[in-house]
């Protein structure tokens, strides 16, 4: 199962033509801002719609310009963080992520907010504003409100940009626990290099609105390192070793 997509949506300025497919492992969308990453997950979720198409998740049908298929957001089961979190600041920790489920029962609802609440650590902040919390719960609590309605696929639009690095390796380590634990497609829009390489199963390049690499790290990495000087021109990938990591470093602009 995964996710299947080809879309393509036009701007006066900007085009967005990409097709991929991911299986359910965790996959990074890369490049740099502005390159179509965060149109695809809208797009994904049912919040932009893509002007031809098709979006497949987990074998079912979501979007299909061609069949008139356009599934609304609340019926795709999509869970998305977004980059700001988007926490309710009148709402408090549990009534946050209940807000995730309005379609299940009162009772099945409090029985998984307590038990998500119980995995990320966020027991005795029940009524709690994000006002009166830190970052990092900040951080749990969004997840928790993707994961209560128990999607098809999680979609993280760089969650973590804004935290500190030792909050950013304790998310990593939970997404990486999500991932394993529940077998979905999980995927994360980042602009750190090292982000990406750690976490990646798979790793989807973005540039001005097209794919221009996709595989594991390591395969991705490798092809960019051997290509010309022309290809790396075109693309406008920027290639170099560092001597403080022993590795290839790369960012697109």
């Amino acid at each position: 199962m995964g996710i299947t997509l080809k879309i393509k949506k036009y701007f006066k300025d900007f085009s967005l033509d990409v097709n991929w497919e991911t299986g359910d492992e965790l996959t990074v969308l890369f490049g740099y801002s502005g390159a179509g990453k965060s149109l695809t997950f809208q797009a994904i979720a049912g919040i932009s719609k893509p002007d031809e198409g098709c979006i497949e998740v987990n074998g079912r049908v979501v979007f299909d310009s061609a069949r008139l298929i356009d599934l609304p957001p609340q019926k795709r089961s999509i869970g998305y963080v977004f980059q700001d979190l988007a926490l309710f600041p009148h709402m408090t920790v549990k009534n946050n992520i209940l807000y995730g489920a309005p379609d299940i029962s009162s009772t099945e609802r409090a029985g998984r907010a307590a038990e998500l609440m119980d995995m990320f650590r966020l027991a005795g902040l029940e009524n709690r504003l994000p006002s009166q919390i830190s970052g990092g719960q900040k951080q749990r609590v969004a997840l928790a409100r993707a994961l209560i309605r128990r999607p098809s696929a999680l979609l993280l639009d760089e969650p973590f940009s804004a935290v500190d690095l030792p909050i950013r390796i304790e998310m990593r380590n939970y997404l990486r626990h999500i991932q394993s634990s529940q077998k979905i497609p999980v995927i994360l829009i980042t602009h750190d290099p090292d982000e990406a390489i750690e976490l990646a199963d798979r790793m989807i390049i973005y540039s001005s609105g097209k794919v221009i690499g996709v595989g594991a790290p390591e395969d991705v990495l490798g092809t960019v390192s051997t290509v010309g000087s022309e290809r790396a021109a075109s693309t406008n990938i920027i290639l170099s070793d560092t001597a403080l990591t022993g590795r290839p470093v790369f960012s697109i602009r």
